[in-house]
């Protein structure tokens, strides 16, 4: 999972080189931000990549990373790039670029519910 990460984030030098650890919170961080824009829970979650809850849940507070295959599974039931679940994000993470990124993904219904980016699609409307 490091060199998938690297990859992703092309970091490049070795002061901006991350442990096991450090990837399994950027993951967390990402999975619970996904998770909260697109109001679903660890259950919603857990029952769309077929997943025990409790393995859900070790994925959300950190404990544990999924494997390559099941981290596609994820992307998919959230709508978003497998890359977007590693990425690190910058504190002006929430912006409309990071957001019109990710945009595409939603279908009209499910950006319906998830109100950052139903904002975020009116902002490109007018």
């Amino acid at each position: 999972m490091l060199a998938v990460y690297n990859d992703i984030n092309k970091s490049g030098s070795e002061a901006d080189a991350v442990s096991e650890d450090q990837i399994k919170n950027i993951f967390a961080d990402n999975l619970r931000w996904f998770l909260s824009q697109r109001a679903m829970s660890n259950v919603d979650l857990a029952d769309a990549v077929k997943s025990p809850k409790q393995t859900v849940s070790d994925w959300v507070t950190g404990k544990k990373m999924p494997r390559t295959d099941k981290m596609q599974e994820i992307a998919d039931a959230l709508h978003v790039d497998p890359a977007s679940l590693l990425q690190t994000r910058s504190e002006g993470n929430d912006d409309i670029r990071y957001l019109m990124d990710r945009l595409p993904k939603a279908t009209p219904e499910k950006a319906a519910k998830m109100p950052i980016l139903a904002a975020a699609q009116l902002l490109v409307i007018s």
